[in-house]
């Protein structure tokens, strides 16, 4: 029995080899054969100038391709009106495209917007779905079920049958979906876009962060989000509204002519390095062991799952019964016991929960199953597509050059891409905030100063000095020491905005950075405090800097920009931006963190660093939060009024997200564990005196500097937990070892 399975084995590897092989032969034949009617077609591309970014001479119906902004836009009738009443607060739209065989009664379409209901509190994500049908009977049965439905009108053929992987009328619908997809960037929007044959779980807004242009789940994950390596499967992506991504697909539509015929996923997985390149895309893989597929079901597990997509899987019939049964097991899951019991066992029998092997999608054994099938025909393709390479060598550098002379053009949109004007925020009201006249002129100039700092996102570093911080040698030289010695951060110093309290702060700010606002704390209630000297924590002076703070954050919102809060005493050594999910509201430091960040009752916040994204909701939480200051002692300051109230905000009609962040990664001296491999910024909190500070965060810097000059390798970055950092000396008095 042993035998006859092997040489069964053997013969299926060298069928496959052949197989392979065979058919790479065929295309390249079919290829020289049209070589010489492709060259002149793109001569004659030159001489009508067609070839323009964004349609790049490729056969895209003209109803859904458009050489403007102005014929785009009609190509997409009522899309800029159904879009607002669908999108998120912070202008986010889950779409999904499905035909009549997707959209009827017990398909696709059902057993989709089924996952959601039994999911773990996403049943409120459908009111964000936006359904595209891409022929009249889908719309039809859309309509029936789902109350955010469009029409989208592709070319003359039939789109209604279960079209088969790489069929024509697949491929066009994918090229199709680009082009609406850039269409909602360029109206502002950002996107996830999720296949239908997705089931999904939990909020993968958790995982997705506001540090990529674009997020994408993988076929096959390599344990790396940030290696271009992985091979994206674009049936599940994220990317948010600036002019870049709007740029970026452009690009990728304009590829489709110099590689056909393809499908916009290969073409992407094609282009990714001279995005990344060209245009600096920051792009970010999803791990398979939470978004699973069948591409690699085994590294799936119940416990962490956000979503199961039904790749490496072809025919209608058999995506359903599989998803099917994927969805029962889910169900079986869930009834054990609720969530938070499952979270609470995480560790232990929940890791086990694995998925059953799909029946009609294929059996992978216990070795990798239908891989070594798939090993067999990338061998088989590898041979003769090497021996092309070899041949047309001579041509090798002609095709390079083309590709990287594509798209050269100015990235602006003409507004389009961020048309999130200062009040245009969609709130759960579907109304903008209305700022008093009075708070208007309490901060002048700054609505002016915000679009010079902002990064693309309208996203503002933002931190505070006075005159003994800003001074030569001081708390602000070692801030912006810090960037640039960082890991490849120094140019977030162009998005940080200081805010000088005094004008000793202001003039020494302006001495050294490009963005300076100086702040009328006085004004704003401080009295006779000085602000000038280097006031001890909960001074009077130090209390109204730090509700003066809050006033101007407030504003910084209502005026459509988040935000990343930074006290000057922090040292910024990598991106934070990384650690930043969409998902929440606020995502805060900790003073001392459990274990947990979305355990809100036990973790201590830490409001010298902390981020808030933009919403209507977010600036009512700002307001009842400067509110709160009444009902604390006069001298507790926003950080203890912050801990009282955070179960209200968490818990009461604002729902607000709260998020914290692990001190091993945003370190601290109260909590002083910094793991050298991971670690982001290092705070000089529980230490009171700017002396200590500046001479304890003097001993940070210089570890960090130590550490990197010495990283030669990834060996050596593997092995930092190793490093060992100086102990606060000065600071001891107020910390506990750990």
């Amino acid at each position: 029995m042993w035998i006859k399975g092997n040489l069964r084995r053997f013969f299926v590897f060298f069928f496959e080899l052949w197989l392979a092989a065979t058919l790479v032969l065929v295309l390249l034949c079919v290829l020289a054969n049209t070589r010489r009617s492709s060259e002149m077609s793109s001569e004659a591309a030159e001489v009508c100038n067609c070839s323009q970014i964004g349609i790049a001479s490729s056969p895209i119906s003209e109803e859904v391709t458009a050489t403007s902004g102005d014929s785009i836009e009609s190509s997409f009738a009522d899309l800029a009106e159904l879009l607002p009443k669908v999108a998120m607060e912070d202008r986010t739209v889950i779409i999904t495209s499905v035909n009549e065989a997707f959209a009827r009664s017990n398909s696709l379409l059902d057993l989709f917007r089924e996952s959601f209901v039994a999911g773990e509190k996403i049943a409120h994500l459908l009111d964000h779905v936006l359904v595209v049908a891409v022929d009249p009977a889908a719309f039809d049965h859309c309509r029936a079920v789902h109350p955010h439905c469009y029409h989208l009108k592709v070319k003359s053929m039939d789109l209604s049958s279960a079209n088969n992987f790489m069929s024509e009328t697949y491929v066009e619908l994918v090229w199709t979906k680009l082009s609406l997809q850039q269409r909602v960037l360029e109206l502002g929007y950002n996107f996830l876009f999720t296949d239908v044959d997705i089931l999904w779980f939990r909020d993968p807004f958790r995982h997705i962060g506001v540090f990529a242009d674009m997020t994408t789940s993988c076929d096959v994950f390599n344990g790396d989000g940030d290696d271009l390596s992985n091979w994206p499967n674009t049936g599940f992506y994220y990317v948010k509204s600036t002019n870049r991504t709007v740029e970026m697909l452009r690009r990728w539509r304009a590829a489709r002519a110099r590689y056909p015929p393809n499908h916009e996923q290969n073409i992407f997985n094609y282009i990714k390095h001279e995005l990344a390149a060209s245009l600096g895309v920051r792009v970010r893989f999803l791990d398979t062991a939470v978004f699973g597929g069948f591409c690699q079901l085994f590294h799936n597990d119940m416990a962490r799952a956000c979503t199961m997509h039904a790749n490496c899987c072809v025919g209608l019939g058999n995506k359903l019964h599989d998803l099917r049964s994927v969805l029962d097991q889910w169900t079986n899951y869930t009834s054990l016991a609720p969530p938070e019991e499952r979270k609470k066992n995480g560790g232990g029998g929940d890791r086990r929960a694995g998925w059953s092997v799909p029946a009609k999608c294929g059996t992978p054994d216990k070795r990798g199953g239908h891989y070594h099938h798939l090993t067999s025909f990338l061998l088989g393709a590898l041979l003769p597509t090497v021996l092309l390479f070899f041949l047309a060598s001579d041509r090798v550098g002609e095709r390079l050059s083309t590709i990287s002379s594509l798209g050269n053009g100015a990235l602006a949109v003409g507004g389009r891409a961020t048309a999130r004007g200062g009040d245009d925020l969609t709130g759960v009201d579907g109304s903008a905030p209305a700022p008093a006249e009075k708070e208007k002129e309490k901060f002048p100039g700054l609505a002016e100063l915000l679009p010079e700092v902002a990064m693309e996102d309208k996203t503002v570093i933002i931190t505070s000095v006075n005159e003994a911080w800003a001074a030569p040698g001081s708390l602000l030289d070692l801030f912006r020491d810090s960037f640039n010695n960082g890991d490849g951060i120094a140019h977030l110093l162009d998005h940080v905005l200081v805010v000088a309290v005094d004008a000793g702060g202001f003039r020494r700010c302006k001495a050294v950075h490009p963005h300076c606002y100086l702040l009328d704390v006085v004004g704003a209630g401080a009295g006779d405090a000085n602000l000038s000297s280097a006031n001890r924590f909960m001074s009077r002076g130090y209390l109204e800097l730090v509700w003066a703070k809050l006033s101007l954050q407030q504003r910084v919102l209502e005026l459509g920009y988040s935000f990343l809060f930074t006290d000057v005493d922090i040292m910024w050594l990598r991106d934070p931006f990384r650690h930043i999910s969409l998902y929440a509201d606020v995502t805060i430091s900790s003073d001392h963190f459990y274990g947990d960040a979305g355990d809100v009752a036990r973790n201590s916040p830490n409001t010298g660093f902390y981020h808030v994204r933009s919403t209507n909701r977010t600036v009512e939480m700002l307001r009842y939060w400067r509110a709160a200051r009444s009902r604390f002692p006069p001298e507790s300051h926003d950080q203890n009024v912050f801990n009282g109230i955070k179960r209200e905000l968490a818990g009461g009609e604002l729902r607000v997200r709260i998020v914290f962040l692990d001190t091993a990664i945003f370190g601290g001296f109260c909590e002083y564990r910094p793991d050298a491999g991971v670690v982001c910024t290092v705070h000089a909190n529980c230490c009171v005196g700017l002396e200590n500070k500046v001479h304890d965060l003097k001993n940070v810097l210089a570890d960090w500097k130590n550490y990197t000059a010495g990283l030669t390798s990834p060996e050596k970055k593997k092995n930092s937990a190793k490093f060992r950092w100086t102990f606060p000396a000065k600071c001891k008095a107020s910390l506990k070892r750990h």
